[in-house]
């Protein structure tokens, strides 16, 4: 776990600089955050899918094709996950979007690791 949560502190950062780069560089993304903070995590679900694979997990199985698609599977319902926190805390309960998203990743975190764990990264 203490494995996930390094790569996980580095999908973070990836997650969250894009995320910050599109919403305060682009009037665009500041009004349509939900949208960066999908773009952000598609960039940063590649990135960790690929150290989680080698490196967490150690999984050497070559079953990219059928791993990746369960890791964003997983992923993607950590997506949801976040969305509805970061919506729900900014626009109910007035928080600042990068706290909300603190918030957000924290909530997420356990859904990830043990889906990924159990499912994804499974070794035969």
């Amino acid at each position: 776990m203490m494995k996930f949560a390094l790569v996980g502190i580095s999908n973070t950062l990836i997650d969250f600089f894009i995320y910050f780069l599109l919403t305060r560089t682009f009037l665009f993304w500041q009004k349509y955050y939900l949208g960066a903070n999908f773009a952000s995590f598609f960039v940063a679900c590649t990135w960790s899918f690929f150290i989680n694979k080698n490196w967490t997990f150690k999984n050497k199985e070559e079953k990219i094709s059928s791993q990746y698609p369960k890791f964003f599977i997983v992923s993607v319902v950590g997506l949801i996950f976040t969305e509805g926190t970061l919506f729900l805390l900014v626009e109910y309960f007035d928080f600042y979007d990068l706290l909300a998203k603190i918030v957000a990743v924290i909530v997420v975190f356990f859904w990830n690791f043990s889906a990924n764990k159990f499912w994804t990264f499974k070794n035969h």
